[in-house]
């Protein structure tokens, strides 16, 4: 008998223990994104001819964002920086451009990207809008 109640017990709570890993979640889910075929820090290093940093934002939920998000990067140590990035539609990215300081570069260059930096946009998935990257110098 105390096995049946516990199959019936655990058969009941299952589907709860699931429910929180659902991949397919609801709202739009900003990431910063690394180059593609690259793993580690040193992915979410792209620069531009000029030598600055472009990071890749991406909406990989499923709705819209509506309204203007700020994304930051802090570089060690010279500090943050910060840029204002656009709505963006659901499945879809945008580049934000960043000057990377001189002093950067000892000898490699850390930096840590955070997209929807003040939370203005509500997510449905809220802990992975950070990322740390390099450079090597």
């Amino acid at each position: 008998m105390k096995r049946v109640l516990f199959c019936l017990l655990f058969l009941t709570l299952l589907p709860l223990l699931f429910i929180g890993c659902d991949p397919t979640h609801d709202g739009p889910d900003l990431i910063p994104q690394r180059r593609s075929g690259s793993q580690g820090d040193e992915g979410f290093c792209r620069r531009d001819e000029d030598g600055n940093l472009v990071v890749r934002v991406q909406n990989q939920g499923n709705e819209d964002v509506f309204e203007n998000f700020t994304t930051i990067v802090q570089f060690s140590p010279e500090g943050p920086q910060s840029a204002t990035t656009a709505p963006m539609p659901s499945g879809s990215f945008t580049e934000v451009v960043f000057v990377i300081p001189s002093g950067c570069f000892n000898s490699d260059c850390d930096f840590a990207i955070t997209v929807d930096a003040n939370g203005d946009i509500d997510e449905g998935i809220e802990d992975n809008n950070m990322a740390d990257g390099i450079c090597i110098g």
